[in-house]
Formats: C-alpha cells, structure tokens, sequence
C-alpha cells in the first residue's frame, strides 16, 4: 500500500477490499434464548489484511490526523477498482455489484487506524473503475479535512 500526505489530505492507495455490509456479521444461536453477534471470517480477513498492509505507514499517518480535532469534519472519497467480470455480465449488463455497501468496513478500519471517531466522516464519494484482470482488486482512499 501506499500512501500520500499533505496538510489537508491523506491518501491511501491499494487498500484491500471489504466484504459487503450484510457479510461482516454472523448471527450465533448460543441456546436458551441466547444469541450475539460476532464477526464473519471474511470481515475479520479484511481487519487483518487492512492492519498488515498499513502497519508501516501507521506513524506517518497518525502524525497526519495528530490535526484532527473532535469538531474537525471529513470528506471522504473511496475509489474501488474491479475486475470487469464482476461488474459487467457477458452480454454487457451492468452487474448488481454495489460498492456503497461496503463503506461501512473502510470507515471503522480507517477510524481505528488513525485513532479518530468515525462520526467525524461528514461527506462521502464513492466511484468503482475497472482495473486488468493481472492486477489485484482494491481500493484508493482519500481522505481530506474539510
């Protein structure tokens, strides 16, 4: 991953991609009436692939959002780039492959990464581009004070 930083802006490109929203929790049935909530596999795969990939970048960045102040506001900008074949049917049809649905993920990882409140995201932009088959998918994050 790499990353790219100015007084204003922190820019994270080559993010790995979350699991959609309705995929970071499982259900669990405990018995008696007892149930909880607890993290899919596939959200926890993204925590730690999210985590290994901006280990080396964590000081750099969270000298970045040392500026950040509890009345600060964000703007966030995510830029997913798939694989044609997940976004395009053979016949050319557009592929019900939503990527808002997966903000949710990037917003709490980006949030602990930094060691700021979520709440403090007051705008979002998300676009998806198609990206070679030889590159691996993933996701550029831009993120500004406002």
């Amino acid at each position: 991953m790499e990353a790219e930083i100015d007084d204003e802006r922190l820019i994270l490109k080559g993010a790995p991609v979350p699991p959609s929203d309705n995929q970071l929790y499982l259900n669990v049935n405990w018995g008696k009436g007892r149930s909880s909530r607890v993290k899919a596999p596939s959200y926890r795969q993204f925590i730690r692939e999210f985590e290994m990939k901006t280990m080396p970048l964590r000081n750099l960045a969270r000298g970045w959002a040392s500026n950040i102040t509890p009345t600060s506001q964000l703007s966030l900008q995510i830029v997913g780039h798939f694989h044609l074949e997940r976004m395009f049917c053979k016949n050319g049809h557009v592929k019900r492959f939503d990527i808002q649905n997966r903000v949710k993920a990037v917003c709490d990882q980006l949030a602990d990464f930094l060691q700021i409140d979520d709440r403090l995201f007051f705008e979002f932009s998300i676009s998806k581009i198609a990206c070679p088959a030889s590159q691996p998918e993933r996701l550029d994050i831009y993120l500004e004070m406002l």
